[in-house]
């Protein structure tokens, strides 16, 4: 065998490992979880906040990890392009083999070679390609997840207001009635003022009135 046709075999042999593969995507924060957001509800009052900040920083630890990963798959596919494109015009400046003068097993061995190349090379496209959609997916999931905590961050915030407005109309409620009733009262209280009043100006009227009468 010649010193070309044991180092492609090598080569080939070497290649067919395929290129390193990224693991799998994040999963979603491990947190106490009730059956709607994930959260544990306390006191009636919403989410516990510690809770809420702990499940957001983990959003946000996952979402970088991810897109750093899609990040290192891109210049690994990148890199594995640029290799296959050297290997390729390598190829393209090598003068015409003739393998006639080779025997049977020789050029057996060559399209065994480049057989195996070829699927070496086939498989790591596909392994770049699988990788890279699995980063994507994990950054899409990520981002989904992020989506929901803010759309239920904003549930919570929105319904913490319409409980506070409805608490402060129930309070401005109760003292607009208090206030009514205070008025009310006091303005019994100076009539009754006013009567006793005038039924006292009436009386030392009436006594004035008899003395006047008697003194004639």
């Amino acid at each position: 065998m010649s010193s070309a046709s044991r180092s492609s075999t090598s080569s080939a042999s070497s290649t067919s490992s395929g290129p390193p593969t990224a693991s799998a995507p994040p999963s979603a924060p491990s947190v106490p979880v009730n059956p709607v957001h994930g959260f544990v509800v306390g006191r009636g009052r919403g989410y516990r906040p510690d809770q809420v900040d702990a499940y957001a920083d983990a959003l946000s630890a996952d979402r970088d990890a991810a897109w750093e990963r899609a990040a290192r798959l891109t210049v690994l596919a990148r890199h594995m392009e640029e290799e296959v494109e050297e290997l390729r015009g390598t190829v393209a400046q090598l003068a015409e083999q003739d393998y006639e003068s080779l025997g049977q097993g020789a050029r057996r061995l060559y399209e065994l070679g480049r057989q195996e190349a070829d699927a070496v090379r086939d498989r790591a496209r596909r392994e770049a390609r699988r990788t890279t959609e699995a980063a994507r997916t994990g950054a899409e999931a990520v981002l989904q997840d992020a989506r929901a905590y803010a759309d239920a961050v904003r549930a919570q915030a929105e319904e913490w207001a319409r409980r506070r407005q409805r608490a402060a109309q129930t309070v401005a409620e109760g003292l607009r009635i208090a206030v009514r009733h205070d008025v009310r009262d006091c303005r019994s209280e100076a009539l009754k003022v006013l009567r006793e009043a005038r039924r006292a100006t009436d009386r030392i009227l009436a006594d004035q009135d008899r003395d006047h009468a008697e003194r004639l």
